[in-house]
């Protein structure tokens, strides 16, 4: 079965995550874009998320894009107020998440949200 007829009646949105205003991607959660950086070692990418009671990150809805070539890297590591977690408490948390680097290209984050059956919605990260 080719890949356009698995998901032809599947609906994908895209909005954007950026450093001006909150994105709400959940009834519970609210992020914004702070800042990403690369080096040689790692490529981290830190955000603030407004939660309304205290929840975990889901890690597995981030991905990072390095081009057509090369596979999507997921996220395994979470830091939220500088500790070693994915717990987030109600209010402001700063969340800080890190990959490897990518190699050459630019890198694009991604959150990937599934609110409903057949409906996604790729939330783009925007920190310029």
């Amino acid at each position: 079965m080719r890949v356009n007829e698995l998901y032809q009646n599947f609906q994908v949105t895209q909005e954007a995550i950026t450093k001006k205003d909150y994105t709400r991607i959940s009834q519970k959660l609210e992020i914004k874009a702070l800042r990403e950086q690369v080096t040689r070692k790692k490529y981290s990418a830190t955000f603030l998320v407004k939660a309304k009671g205290a929840c975990k990150l889901s890690l597995s809805q981030f991905y990072l894009y390095r081009g057509d070539q090369e596979a999507v890297d997921q996220f395994t590591d979470a830091k939220v107020d500088g500790q070693n977690s994915e717990h987030l408490k109600k209010g402001i948390n700063q969340v800080t998440i890190t990959t490897d680097p990518p190699e050459g290209q630019t890198a694009v984050l991604y959150l990937l949200a599934n609110p409903e059956r057949g409906k996604f919605i790729k939330y783009q990260f925007k920190f310029s």
